[in-house]
C-alpha cells in the first residue's frame, strides 16, 4: 500500500556507501514515517583524460572508480572524504577545477528530488508528486494556534527557509545570502549537466557604477532575465558555441552581437565609440596609441574611451554590435572571417534559461495563489470583521515566496557578470552587455549614445524613454524601472 509523505531529511552513510532518506507526513516535524535506503557513490567530473587521472591517483586505485567520458573523466569514490582528497590532488596537479558537493545533494540532483517534495512511498518504490502548495499548507497548520503577532513574525523567515531548501536541495538554513543561493543553484546545474568550470579564480576589483548628471537612468534588472531565455537569446555555458548549430554566415539568427568580426576601415584617422565600455577599455589598455585616444576623448569631451585611430584599409577585430552600426554609416566593410564568432544553440535550452523560465512559471502560479488568498480574505463575513489582507497567513506566505523568487530571477544576470565567482565567463559577461545594448538599439532610431553599465542604461533623450515604454510590452518584455536620484 502506498502512503503520501514528504522528504524531511537525508544522510550519507559512508561505511555502507548509501544515502538514507527520511519521509514524514508533516514538513515541520522531526517524526519520520518511512525510511528509504539507496546505494550511492559520490563523484565529480574533470576535463582531463582518464589515463592521466589513473596515473595521478595510482595510490587510490582500491578506493575509486574511473569512467571515461567524451574529453572528460568521471571519478567516483566510496566516501566523500576520499573524493575531497583526490579532488584537491587533481586540481593542484593539473590546474583544473571540479564541482565538489556533498553526497546527499548529489543524490537528490541525480533523482530530481528535493526536501519537502511530496512522494508516494511503498516498500520498494518512491515516486515524486508535483505539489507546489504542500509547504504552505504545512506552515499554515503549524501557525494556526499561535497568536497573530507571533504568527506574522514567524511566517516570513520560516517560508523563506523551507522554500529555499526545496529550490536548492539543501537542508534548511537561516539568513542565506543571494550570492550563496545562486552559487548553490549553479553548482546543482553544473553537476547535473556535468559541465566544467572554466574560471581560474582570479580576484577582480568590482568597479562602482557612476551616474551622469542630466541623464535618465534605467534599471534593467527586471528585463535582463527574459533576454537570457530561449525565447530571446538562450544564453548559457553549455549552449554557447555548440557543435550542432555552427553558423555558416555572420548574420545568422543565433550569432551573438558580442562576437568579434574582422572589419576593414574606409577612412583615415577614424575613431568610434563602442557599445561595450569594458571592451573599449580593454582595447585601450592593450593597444598602441593610447595618447591619441586620450587626446581625442579630451578634445571631443567624450564620456567614453574611443576605439582607434584607424587608417583607411586597416583591418581589426571589433564587436559585431559595433560593426553593424558602423556598416550603416559606411565607415567599414565587414570581412568574411568567422573564427571569432559566438553563437547559441537553437536546439537545446540552456540551464540558465531553464532556471529563469521555471522561476517565472512559479511566480505566475504564486500570483494566482495571492489572488485566491486575497479573495478568501475579503469574502468571509463582514468586511469590517474580516482580517486585513496583511494579516492573512496564507497571503503572507505567498508574498514572501513571490519576493524571494523575484529576487532570484533578477540576481541571475548580475551573478553571471560577477567576476569573483567560480562560474564567471568573459564571453557570457560580454554577451549580456551586448544583448542589453542591442535590445534598446532596435527602437533607438535617433542613434542616441547609450551608456551601458552592468545593471543600468543611461540615456539623455526622453523621447527614447517613451518609445521604450511603448515597445517593450509588444516585445513581451517588462518595462525597465526608472532610477530616481
Amino acid at each position: 500500500m502506498e502512503n503520501r509523505l514528504c522528504l524531511l531529511n537525508s544522510v550519507y552513510e559512508k561505511d555502507k556507501a548509501r544515502v538514507v532518506l527520511y519521509f514524514g507526513k508533516d514538513p515541520l516535524s522531526n517524526s519520520y514515517n518511512f525510511v528509504f535506503k539507496s546505494n550511492f557513490y559520490p563523484y565529480f567530473v574533470i576535463d582531463i583524460k582518464s589515463e592521466l587521472v589513473l596515473e595521478l591517483l595510482s595510490e587510490f586505485k582500491k578506493d575509486i572508480s574511473i569512467k571515461s567520458l567524451e574529453k572528460k573523466t568521471k571519478v567516483l569514490a566510496r566516501d566523500f572524504e576520499t573524493l575531497q582528497k583526490i579532488g584537491k590532488i587533481l586540481q593542484q596537479a593539473t590546474g583544473k577545477n571540479v564541482i565538489l558537493i556533498e553526497p546527499e545533494r548529489q543524490f537528490l540532483i541525480k533523482n530530481n528530488w528535493s526536501y519537502y517534495d511530496s512522494f508516494f512511498v511503498s516498500k520498494d518504490r518512491v515516486t515524486r508528486i508535483n505539489n507546489q502548495d504542500f509547504i504552505h499548507f504545512a506552515i499554515n497548520n503549524y501557525t494556526t494556534n499561535l497568536e497573530d503577532k507571533e504568527k506574522i513574525k514567524l511566517i516570513e523567515p520560516l517560508t523563506k527557509k523551507l522554500i529555499l531548501s526545496n529550490i536548492l536541495k539543501v537542508k534548511p538554513e537561516v539568513n542565506i545570502k543571494n550570492d550563496q543561493i545562486l552559487n548553490t543553484l549553479f553548482e546543482n546545474e553544473f553537476f547535473s549537466n556535468e559541465l566544467i568550470l572554466q574560471n581560474t579564480n582570479n580576484f577582480y576589483y568590482q568597479t562602482k557604477e557612476s551616474y551622469i548628471k542630466d541623464h535618465i537612468n534605467l534599471d534593467f534588472s527586471n528585463v535582463l532575465p527574459y533576454l537570457l531565455t530561449n525565447r530571446f537569446n538562450n544564453v548559457g555555458y553549455e549552449t554557447l558555441n555548440c557543435s550542432c548549430c555552427l553558423p555558416k554566415e555572420i548574420f545568422e539568427e543565433n550569432v551573438l552581437s558580442s562576437s568579434l568580426v574582422k572589419v576593414e576601415f574606409t577612412k583615415h584617422g577614424f575613431y568610434f565609440l563602442s557599445c561595450d565600455d569594458s571592451w573599449a577599455r580593454s582595447y585601450h589598455n592593450n593597444h598602441e596609441k593610447k595618447e591619441n585616444r586620450e587626446s581625442y576623448k579630451k578634445q571631443n569631451k567624450l564620456l567614453k574611451v574611443p576605439v582607434g585611430p584607424f587608417s583607411k584599409g586597416e583591418t581589426e577585430y571589433i564587436l559585431l554590435s559595433d560593426a553593424v552600426k558602423l556598416l550603416k554609416d559606411k565607415e567599414i566593410k565587414i570581412l568574411g572571417d568567422k573564427d571569432k564568432l559566438l553563437w547559441t544553440c537553437k536546439k537545446k535550452e540552456s540551464f540558465v534559461s531553464r532556471i529563469i523560465n521555471e522561476l517565472i512559471s512559479k511566480q505566475q502560479r504564486i500570483e494566482e495563489s495571492i489572488n485566491i488568498s486575497s479573495v478568501v480574505s475579503y469574502s468571509s463575513g463582514d468586511f469590517k470583521n474580516s482580517k486585513s489582507l496583511e494579516e492573512n497567513p496564507l497571503y503572507l506566505q505567498y508574498l514572501t515566496e513571490y519576493s524571494l523568487i523575484n529576487s532570484l530571477i533578477e540576481e541571475i544576470p548580475k551573478f553571471l557578470q560577477h567576476k569573483n565567482t567560480k562560474f564567471y565567463s568573459p564571453e557570457i559577461d560580454c554577451t549580456i552587455k551586448s544583448i542589453k545594448y542591442n535590445t534598446l538599439n532596435q527602437i533607438n532610431k535617433e542613434e542616441e549614445l547609450l551608456l551601458v553599465n552592468t545593471n543600468n542604461i543611461q540615456l539623455r533623450n526622453k523621447k527614447l524613454l517613451s518609445k521604450i515604454n511603448q515597445a517593450f510590452p509588444k516585445m513581451n518584455l517588462p518595462i525597465p524601472r526608472l532610477v530616481i536620484g
